[in-house]
């Protein structure tokens, strides 16, 4: 079935943002249950009202978690007639009407204790005739005409007031924001796009200065905190970075400078540290690494000469004091390259092929100790990874193929399996079991297609089950049982594509509480 979407507008949401829109949905009654997971408190003896009438050819449909909401669908996935959103406590958040799937006629948004927090009116999908809305602190007012209008909201104390222009549905002309009397916000849209200047915020606090046009940045883009410039770059007439990129520390500093032709890096590129040093520097052309590269890390300085993207030459390691650590011969792209602590021991040690990381990979303490042990092939993980104390316990082992998980992953601490997770081709694919320190379990299900599938239960640490429920697709579907420490039943119901349906009880020392969410959905859509 076609996505179902009732959201609040957007010419309503200064000071606010809208709820969430309602998305595709089976068919199905018009009560929606509370957030699963919460215990009912409740109780009634039948499945409360429907919340929306529908025209005849139509039914209610209910959205799928964790959207909350239902609209009057007919046979071929429309929606015609009223459609309801509503809030976490199940009461109405917004009201509208569709005709063939389009927005047309009036709208509401309801606040919790069921007054009118904005109200207006559609045609044909776009926003017609007197709309208003105080949305506690802010409040506004507009009228439109097919969709084109002016539109104001001010806080009900005066601290702020935006404005903006409407035309044919979409924004267009100036918009603005004054805070306390002084503009905080200037810009100006065409057809639903940015263009021109645009200026938000103040440098003393923090403030951006950018351009637009044809949808996208142009020119000069800068960024203030505190009345320092913490980020400058600049755009060619495509959008692209173009020419210096250059960011700030606090106090002025350089972070970073590099530089860019038409989006791409092209120049000298360097990074420094907190003190203004540089800890990193080389060329780019055309967006590969070209010429000498000079990195400190720890206080060992390595220069790696560079043709064509890719390590050609020898690779120097120097520490403080001017002592050469090592040389890697490294011949267009291949070879070994290493890495030093400040000791002087290796740090890390890593195989190239034709600039690409391909062979053994492997990190070391500052003892020279074993930490890290995997390889690579064509740049991306490959086979077993295993990770390890200094001492030789295993911390981690994560198997891959081609760069992505693939196999059972396993965690360690203090000796203990602590998570055993099986994936294939990089998503969550079969068992998962978490534990506690001591091995025993306190989480247990399984994945399909990186989405909880199938029964899953919930341990205490002393064995005993806390929760049994069932998903399919990610979603909460099928039976849900909650156990107290002596195995007493707690809470007791079924779920449907992510939502609570039929009678749920809930059992505490006052007795039990007992809710009906109303029926499962049927199976498919009755036209």
């Amino acid at each position: 079935m076609r996505a179902l979407a009732i959201a609040l507008p957007v010419l309503v949401t200064c000071g606010a943002p809208p709820p969430p829109a309602i998305t595709a949905a089976p068919p199905a009654i018009a009560a929606i249950d509370a957030d699963a997971g919460v215990a009912a408190r409740a109780t009634t003896d039948a499945a409360p009202p429907p919340l929306v009438t529908c025209p005849t050819g139509a039914h209610p449909a209910r959205a799928p978690w964790p959207t909350r909401g239902v609209a009057c669908v007919d046979g071929n996935g429309r929606r015609q007639g009223p459609a309801v959103e509503l809030a976490p406590d199940g009461a109405v958040a917004a009201r509208r009407t569709f005709v063939d799937d389009v927005a047309d006629g009036r709208w509401q948004a309801l606040a919790p204790d069921g007054s009118v927090r904005a109200e207006g009116a559609y045609r044909g999908g776009r926003p017609d005739g007197t709309w208003r809305w105080d949305l506690g602190g802010a409040a506004g007012a507009a009228t439109l005409v097919d969709g084109t209008g002016a539109i104001t909201t001010a806080a009900t104390d005066g601290a702020w007031i935006a404005t903006r222009a409407w035309r044919g549905g979409a924004q267009d002309g100036p918009a603005t924001v004054d805070v306390g009397g002084q503009r905080r916000r200037t810009e100006a849209w065409q057809a639903g796009q940015l263009v021109g200047a645009r200026a938000i915020g103040t440098r003393a606090t923090v403030a951006l200065h950018e351009t637009w046009q044809a949808g996208h940045r142009v020119g000069a883009r800068t960024l203030w905190r505190h009345g320092q410039t913490l980020l400058a770059e600049r755009f060619d007439a495509d959008g692209r970075l173009d020419g210096a990129w250059t960011a700030y520390r606090s106090g002025g500093r350089v972070r970073e400078a590099r530089r860019y032709r038409a989006g791409v890096a092209d120049g000298t590129w360097t990074w420094f540290d907190g003190a203004g040093q540089a800890v990193r520097r080389g060329d780019y052309h055309a967006g590969q690494r070209v010429g000498t590269w000079t990195e400190v890390v720890d206080g060992v300085t390595t220069t790696t000469p560079y043709r064509a993207g890719v390590v050609d030459g020898e690779v120097v390691h120097v520490d403080a004091r001017g002592r050469v650590l090592g040389r890697d011969r490294i011949a267009r792209g291949t070879g070994v390259v290493r890495r030093f602590h400040a000791s002087g021991a290796l740090a890390e040690e890593t195989t190239y092929r034709r600039g690409q990381r391909d062979g053994a990979a492997r990190s070391y303490d500052a003892r020279g100790r074993l930490v890290v042990d995997g390889a690579y092939r064509a740049d991306a993980r490959d086979g077993t990874w295993r990770w390890q104390t200094a001492g030789g316990a295993p911390l981690r082992e994560e198997p891959y193929r081609a760069g992505r998980l693939d196999g059972v992953v396993r965690h360690w601490r203090a000796g203990a399996v602590v998570l055993e997770a099986s994936y294939a081709a990089g998503v969550r694919q079969g068992p998962y079991v978490e534990r506690f320190a001591d091995g025993a379990p306190a989480l247990a299900g399984s994945y399909a297609a990186d989405q909880r599938d199938g029964a899953w239960t919930t341990y205490r640490r002393d064995g005993s089950v806390a929760l049994r429920a069932s998903y399919r697709a990610g979603l909460l579907d099928g039976p849900w049982l909650e156990l107290d420490a002596a195995g007493r039943e707690r809470v007791r119901g079924q779920h449907q594509a992510g939502h609570r349906v039929g009678v749920w009880t809930t059992t505490t020392a006052d007795g039990t509480t007992v809710v009906d969410h109303g029926p499962p959905d049927p199976p498919t859509a009755t036209p």
